[in-house]
């Protein structure tokens, strides 16, 4: 069982298996492998933990029981930082030139900087500032150093990475007869085609 190391504000989501409230640049010792289970590694992870890095839960006979996801907020290309290159992508997406469906779960949850339920035009700007303060860092910095540098500690505060897990209410539960998500697949049908046209057109240009 993974649980949030004592003092590190991680979030668990055992519902989605996406874990949160990492620091920008983090590395490790934000979870904590507990219950009988032996051992825990990263994935797909480049030098810090960033969006879509698997962490992968084994037993105490090596066997896989369990695997997670990590979600940095803004953080879409996976480096763990968000920046002008997130804002790039976050940006095609709100203008609807990439379909939200294009990406990822983890992807999608991160493109939403506000945490308001959308991929807009709010969580591009809020990207594009985050990327100027980005500049100022020097991203080499021990952790303990980053954690007193005032850019560093303004580029955080743009973007909270610790939103509540909110269960939802039985009665809230999609049913059979619900027409939304057939409606969301007709969107998503319509977009890719519409990206496809668009890319063909870019092709020919």
């Amino acid at each position: 069982m993974v649980n949030p190391a004592a003092g590190s504000g991680t979030v668990v989501d055992a519902s989605t298996h996406f874990i949160y409230g990492l620091s920008a640049g983090a590395t490790q010792g934000f979870i904590a492998v507990t219950d009988g289970t032996a051992a825990y590694e990263y994935t797909n992870t480049k030098q810090a933990l960033g969006t879509g890095t698997k962490i992968n839960i084994y037993n105490n006979d090596n066997q896989l029981v369990d695997s997670y996801t990590v979600v940095v907020f803004g953080d879409i290309d996976g480096d763990s930082w968000y920046d002008g290159t997130d804002a790039y992508f976050v940006s095609m997406v709100a203008n609807g030139l990439i379909g939200a469906n294009a990406l990822t779960d983890a992807q999608r949850m991160a493109a939403d900087c506000n945490h308001d339920g959308l991929i807009d035009s709010a969580d591009v700007a809020i990207l594009e500032q985050a990327g100027l303060l980005l500049n100022q860092i020097d991203q080499t910095l021990p952790s303990e150093e980053l954690q007193t540098n005032s850019v560093y500690l303004d580029y955080c505060s743009l973007i909270d990475q610790s939103i509540e897990i909110v269960e939802p209410e039985a009665d809230e539960q999609p049913t059979a007869d619900d027409p939304a998500p057939a409606a969301q697949n007709l969107f998503s049908r319509i977009m890719a085609v519409f990206t496809a046209i668009l890319n063909w057109l870019l092709r020919i240009f």
